[in-house]
């Protein structure tokens, strides 16, 4: 090459040093950038799958919620058409509470258990 052409290659090579990061430096950023962009959507996907999960057993609670409630409303029911009976043989109020809690207590042990890795 001649000596001009060497010269004018090292003066753009001189300016293009002082005008910022080299496009080495910019793929090398660019590369680092979508790792981490990729390393998002990764956890965006787990998220996702971990809220559905979630909504899943909520909605199991919802359902067990319901199905308690209305098992709670037929043992009233069932305790206050005792009690009119009761009350209509002339039964004692002691012997009417012993029964009642005695109802309350099978109720008790009811109890629901949510399995977090489920």
């Amino acid at each position: 090459m001649s000596d001009d052409l060497v010269k004018r290659i090292e003066a753009l090579e001189e300016r293009i040093k002082h005008h910022g990061p080299t496009i080495l430096e910019h793929g090398t950023r660019l590369d680092r950038h979508e790792r981490q962009l990729a390393e998002l959507r990764n956890a965006h996907v787990e998220t996702r799958s971990e809220l559905k999960a979630l909504s899943k057993q909520v909605a199991d609670l919802q359902t067990t919620n319901l199905e308690t409630r209305a098992e709670v409303r037929a043992l009233s029911a069932q305790v206050g058409r005792l009690s009119d009976i009761a009350t209509t043989q002339g039964l004692s109020l002691e012997r009417i509470e012993r029964n009642v809690v005695r109802l309350v207590e099978i109720l008790e042990p009811r109890k629901v258990v949510v399995d977090a890795d489920s």
